[in-house]
């Protein structure tokens, strides 16, 4: 394999374990220069981070999502909702929808709050309701689904074309073989249990995307 190394920056390795205590790994070098061990890397705009927590991604984005919501309700006196609205789609909710199959945790109800809170305050400010506002009735008037059905969704999507070799096809090898074969998608029985077990490599993070049941 041949790079082109940047001169002005140090290589970087991420060693991705959930053990403890990590494992004593070789020095490295590249171009005659010792790679630098890092906790976390940015990569192709998602931050990989040792445990694959996804928290540091998740701080970046939601901090660069609260600065949005300032400037929304600094600008709600001057400006239409619907162009509030129109803010908060194109510039602010982008942040959290990126590499969200990816990083979401359907599971655990504190990551789901934790997002969802950032779209109930983008929300108010867009129509400058107090707090304890129903949520479901913002999101009615406004005409937004919540983030985890986004998710959901996108995850959904992503299923289909795995079993329709629309994705990558390694991914099909980590389906039960009852899945992965197309005759057994027309079994009377509609829905099966995935037991999918964690995935913690990099080059197979996209295998957490599969949602728990599928449907025929």
């Amino acid at each position: 394999m041949s790079f082109n190394p940047d001169p002005s920056k140090q290589a970087v390795e991420v060693y991705f374990s959930k053990r403890l205590l990590p494992a004593n790994a070789p020095v490295l070098s590249f171009n005659n220069t010792d790679i630098r061990i890092s906790e976390s890397q940015k990569h192709l705009g998602l931050i990989l981070d040792s445990k694959l927590s996804f928290s540091h991604h998740l701080d970046e984005k939601i901090k660069k999502a609260n600065k949005g919501i300032g400037l929304i309700n600094r600008l709600r006196k001057h400006v239409p909702r619907k162009s509030l609205l129109t803010l908060y789609k194109s510039y602010i909710r982008p942040h959290l929808d990126y590499g969200d199959i990816i990083y979401d945790h359907p599971g655990n109800s504190t990551f789901v709050r934790k997002l969802e809170s950032i779209q109930y305050n983008a929300c108010r400010a867009i129509t400058g309701c107090f707090r304890g506002t129903s949520q479901e009735k913002l999101y009615s008037e406004l005409g937004l689904e919540s983030l985890a059905d986004r998710r959901f969704g996108r995850r959904m999507i992503f299923f289909y074309k795995i079993l329709n070799n629309l994705a990558p096809s390694y991914l099909r090898n980590y389906l039960p073989a009852r899945l992965a074969a197309p005759n057994n998608l027309r079994t009377r029985n509609p829905i099966y249990p995935l037991n999918i077990r964690t995935i913690c490599t990099m080059f197979e993070l996209s295998v957490s995307v599969i949602p728990f049941f599928l449907t025929a």
